[in-house]
């Protein structure tokens, strides 16, 4: 992503171990839409990655902030295509997803 101009932080927390293979390949497919996300939406924006090892599954948090020089304009569109999948992603492993915006205009 650094390549294409997105900065990302990343952090991980809990004992890293293997996972399934469906929920590693879930996790790096929702990992990559979100900062897929955020060039697409966010130009110039960084985005912080949080990896969660958690007792019986993985948790992920994905914030990007707000693109520089850009004015906040609350979208009249539904979600996304990206959004979407990400949902659909998470719903088979039975997980739970929110996506949201926060007050200065970043969206986690």
């Amino acid at each position: 992503m650094r390549e294409a101009g997105l900065t990302v932080d990343k952090a991980v927390t809990g004992a890293v171990r293997e996972l399934p293979q469906g929920v590693e390949l879930s996790a790096y497919r929702i990992v990559q839409e979100a900062l897929s996300n955020t060039l697409r939406h966010a130009p110039g924006a960084t985005a912080r990655v949080e990896i969660g090892y958690v007792l019986g599954g993985l948790g992920l948090r994905i914030v990007n902030g707000r693109a520089p020089g850009l004015t906040l304009v609350k979208s009249t569109h539904g979600a996304g295509h990206g959004i979407t999948g990400m949902r659909e992603r998470v719903s088979m492993l039975n997980g739970e997803m929110t996506a949201d915006e926060t007050e200065d205009g970043a969206t986690r």
